[in-house]
């Protein structure tokens, strides 16, 4: 069958429990938010931020704050998309192994792979992967997930149904497919499974509504890089392009800038494109240095250009500057060691230059969901209820000024 329409249907004994868990699921590692912005007028709201977070499901729209296209009668329509980043979701899941490898992997030890191979590759091919979940599920007692630990694919089929449920216009993928520490992760690794996985994670949540196509924009994360903390290797990025290109989230000529260093623009309607970049880029260990130097020259010098273009949202992993600047709700001294400041601070000087046609940056990586103001932009008036604020204690989400565990130190 057509790998886009695959979809699995996870092994669980009591079905009207399994239903309420997975939602409780989704809520704490899923989704990051749905959003409406517009180009007409001032930006109101989002406009002035950077947001990232982890799969957190929310339908907490942006008050105020439409992106609209003309409908054929003249008519302005809002336009609506899903942010959703740092899937992870391990088809190795089992949850008698909770931890023993390693923190975040609730798998088999001998499918380990981090500073050295996995002693076992698993199943390398993705119909293996979907007859492999199929038929463990993860585990008859627990079929959701751990709290802590990468998640089961049960998330994917549960987060599918919920975007083409929500029937958004299109959906923000901010990176990280790749479970961590799986099999071909660690350098020397000859394992495909890592690959695989990547690959099944986009069958697995490629909604589609008909007549009208969604669109699908995805970025590379840290763990997308096979293997890991080594610069990304052209063949990888060029396997991984053609299935996205088969699988409809990438367009032909879309395709040219993605082989050239994992990077896109879109165009969504209503004048907004998306900017997709690499973040690997400014990653530490993992930059590659032909693709950074094109994929700067790009957003130097093409990115903004295109007269159809009005406004952008940028879309990408690691979060641009959160080091160095900004202000928001925590200080995420996790992107210490990851980020480079010197390469960063390249793509922030061309930011800066175009803000007033950036609505938002959005990014993934430190799993949790946040809102930043940037390159000095101001915070909301007081008083004006139909903007973004960013007083701790006015967080409508109520997940942004809590500080659990250490958020700004974990990721």
């Amino acid at each position: 069958s057509d790998r886009r329409d695959m979809e699995v249907v996870p092994r669980h004994e009591g079905r009207s429990r399994y239903g309420s868990a997975v939602g409780l699921g989704l809520a704490g590692c899923a989704l990051t938010a749905v959003a409406y912005y517009s180009a007409s007028g001032r930006n109101q709201g989002p406009g002035l931020s950077a947001g990232s977070g982890a799969l957190e499901l929310s339908t907490q729209h942006h008050r105020g704050a439409h992106q609209e296209h003309e409908k054929h009668d003249g008519h302005k329509v809002p336009l609506m998309f899903l942010h959703i980043a740092d899937t992870h979701s391990d088809p190795f899941y089992d949850y008698t192994q909770f931890f023993i490898p390693a923190e975040k992997i609730s798998r088999s030890p001998d499918l380990f792979s981090q500073k050295t191979p996995a002693e076992n590759c698993g199943w390398e091919t993705e119909s293996l992967i979907f007859e492999h979940w199929n038929k463990s599920g993860g585990g008859p007692s627990c079929p959701c997930g751990q709290y802590g630990a990468n998640p089961p694919f049960s998330v994917l089929a549960s987060l599918r149904k919920e975007i083409e449920k929500q029937v958004p216009d299109f959906v923000i993928w901010s990176g990280d497919f790749v479970s961590h520490y799986m099999p071909g992760t660690a350098p020397g690794d000859k394992c495909r499974t890592a690959r695989s996985v990547a690959k099944t994670t986009v069958s697995m949540v490629n909604a589609q509504t008909w007549p009208k196509k969604m669109h699908h924009m995805f970025v590379l994360g840290n763990n997308d890089v096979l293997p890991k903390r080594a610069p990304m290797e052209q063949e990888w990025l060029e396997e991984f392009g053609a299935f996205l290109f088969e699988a409809g989230w990438l367009k032909e000529a879309e395709l040219v800038t993605w082989n050239t260093g994992g990077f896109f623009k879109r165009q969504v309607g209503g004048g907004l494109c998306v900017l997709n970049l690499n973040s690997n880029s400014w990653t530490a260990n993992q930059i590659n240095e032909k693709h950074h130097a094109a994929q700067l020259k790009w957003f130097h010098d093409e990115a903004f250009a295109d007269p159809e273009c009005k406004q952008y949202l940028i879309n990408a992993h690691i979060p641009l500057g959160w080091l160095e600047g900004g202000s928001g709700h925590h200080v995420w001294s996790n992107l210490e060691g990851a980020e480079v400041p010197l390469n960063s601070e390249q793509y922030r000087v061309v930011i800066r230059k175009h803000s007033n046609k950036i609505i938002a940056e959005l990014y993934g990586h430190i799993n949790k969901a946040d809102i930043r103001l940037m390159d000095g932009k101001q915070a909301a008036d007081p008083d004006d209820n139909e903007t973004v604020r960013d007083d701790p204690h006015d967080d409508e989400l109520g997940d942004l000024d809590d500080d659990i565990g250490g958020d700004g130190a974990t990721v």
